[in-house]
């Protein structure tokens, strides 16, 4: 292409034809589709095959990496109530693991429930409203691959609860899994455990509803974008057509 000269000025290069720039605005449309394409999620994410060290199950249920609520989130304490439970731990690990169970978040809703309810586990009472950070709640035992754990526990409501009733009690059991023997915090908790709630958790909010777009907005970025693909290529061709009529 001939440089064009105007008179007294350096020689300058003319801009690009309209056909060439609506060619070059395609190919960057498309390209931006493709790169957003690449960046959403094909599919789920592969479950994992590895076996899980620790698998919990109330009694009787079925076997889980995640481990249940102990109780349901139906019962209320009144007076003279109770309810029973008994939770079964059973370790995969190769090697020998130590298991020790702790409770600990004891909670109650009033400071006379508190005083009514207790929570046992075989010969251990432990009353809401005189226990510790974290108690052991069952004494530490050794355990092979394959071998279960099992601990009964039961809440209960004394008779003389006359106030505070109809609220709610809380806990949580820690479990602690090691080699030689739990690690303890100042407070008597064990380091790193696992968690096992004593009633459902509330149903979290989906953090991507606030944050992000979920897996049902994903499936609209990528309808747009594949309409903003098209948009592109439909502008390249349209563009390589002008410039063949050219």
């Amino acid at each position: 292409m001939p440089v064009v000269t105007a008179p007294g000025n350096r020689p300058t290069k003319p801009r690009p034809s309209l056909t060439l720039r609506a060619w070059r605005r395609g190919a960057a449309i498309a390209a931006g589709a493709v790169a957003l394409l690449a960046l959403l999620p094909l599919g789920p994410a592969p479950a994992h095959a590895e076996q899980p060290g620790v698998e919990y199950r109330l009694s009787g249920g079925t076997w889980s990496a995640a481990p249940p609520a102990l109780f349901d989130s139906t019962w209320s304490p009144v007076p003279g109530s109770s309810r029973t439970s008994t939770l079964e731990i059973r370790v995969n690990r190769p090697e020998t693991t130590v298991v020790a169970v702790f409770v600990g978040g004891l909670a109650a809703g009033t400071p006379e429930l508190a005083r009514a309810a207790t929570l046992s586990s075989g010969d251990t009472a432990l009353p809401f409203e005189a226990t510790a950070a974290c108690t052991q709640l069952a004494p530490q035992t050794v355990r092979r691959s394959g071998e279960v754990v099992r601990v009964p526990l039961t809440l209960a409501v004394s008779p003389d609860l006359v106030a505070g009733q109809r609220t709610s009690l809380n806990f949580e059991l820690r479990v602690s899994l090691s080699d030689t023997g739990p690690t303890l915090l100042p407070n008597g908790c064990p380091i790193d455990p696992e968690i096992v709630r004593a009633f459902p958790a509330a149903t979290p909010v989906d953090p991507l509803a606030t944050t992000g777009s979920s897996g049902r907005d994903a499936g609209w970025i990528g309808l747009l974008a594949l309409g903003a693909a098209g948009a592109g290529l439909t502008a390249l061709g349209i563009a390589s057509a002008r410039r063949k009529r050219a």
